[in-house]
């Protein structure tokens, strides 16, 4: 009698071992097959290692909104390191989970190429499907020829009709207009390269920003945070002829700036 009890027990201490078992495969199982913890380029291929080529031999590229509903203009300034072909794959988050993106490959004919992308799809029959809420995510760069990747993130705003506080998704910059931006859409990304080169180090940019036209005449207080704590460092603007240097104070890792309104900064070493 003794050791059919014994039995029972042990049954019974085995049983509840594997219903907590069963339950711990099931979070484990349930944690690693959520589709949206990564976005895979569209073509089911591996990424390349990325930004690994130094930032003085990148290009200066960006993205302006445009009138028509989801396009953007893509526009690659220049090349410091040659190239003939380039595969763009644009990632973005529609706002309700939804991780999407697009895929253009370009010839590249000569420098600045610019090319309009939209945001969507097309089908063969004309059918024409516009993916709303858009709020960025990630451009990526294979210049395939040349055999470099370069990876940059972007914002994408379009649910106000003025705005006068800008920033990028991680608030590492943040502008404050005197004036607002009266336009229904802005684009505010990180390009992988400068439009010219600096003498200093380049502690952080640049960042670019966007809206369809020409952005208003008016001044903003820019505000750049650091990866590290430095005594003292410039923020610069580029007035699309040349660098414009900004009295610059530091708060802890931030640097803080005034003056009027460029499209694109860095923070330089001092």
């Amino acid at each position: 009698m003794k050791k059919l009890l014994k039995n029972k027990k042990n049954l019974i201490f085995l049983g509840a071992g594997l219903v907590v078992l069963g339950i711990i495969a099931f979070m484990l199982f349930s944690r690693g097959s959520k589709k949206d913890d990564v976005i895979k380029p569209p073509t089911g291929r591996t990424k390349k290692p990325v930004n690994l080529i130094p930032q003085s031999d990148r290009p200066f590229v960006t993205l302006q909104p445009q009138v028509g509903r989801n396009k953007l203009e893509f526009v690659i300034h220049d090349l410091k390191k040659d190239a003939k072909e380039v595969e763009v794959t644009l990632e973005y988050d529609r706002n309700k989970g939804v991780l999407d993106a697009v895929l253009y490959t370009f010839a590249i004919d000569s420098t600045p190429f610019v090319e309009e992308v939209f945001l969507g799809s097309k089908s063969a029959g004309g059918s024409i499907t516009y993916h709303d809420d858009v709020i960025g995510g990630t451009v990526y760069l294979d210049f395939m020829d040349n055999d470099y990747t370069l990876e940059v993130p972007w914002r994408y705003i379009d649910t106000e009709s003025s705005y006068e506080l800008l920033s990028t998704s991680d608030a590492r910059f943040q502008l404050s207009l005197e004036d607002p931006i009266k336009k229904s859409k802005v684009v505010i990304m990180e390009s992988p390269g400068l439009p010219e080169n600096v003498k200093s180090e380049v502690l952080a940019g640049p960042y670019f920003i966007s809206t369809v036209g020409d952005l208003p005449d008016t001044t903003a207080e820019i505000k750049i945070r650091l990866l590290e704590e430095v005594e003292s460092a410039i923020i610069m603007g580029w007035d699309g002829a040349e660098w414009v240097d900004y009295d610059t104070t530091m708060d802890s890792k931030t640097a803080i700036a005034e003056g009027d309104l460029l499209s694109t900064y860095i923070v330089i070493k001092n």
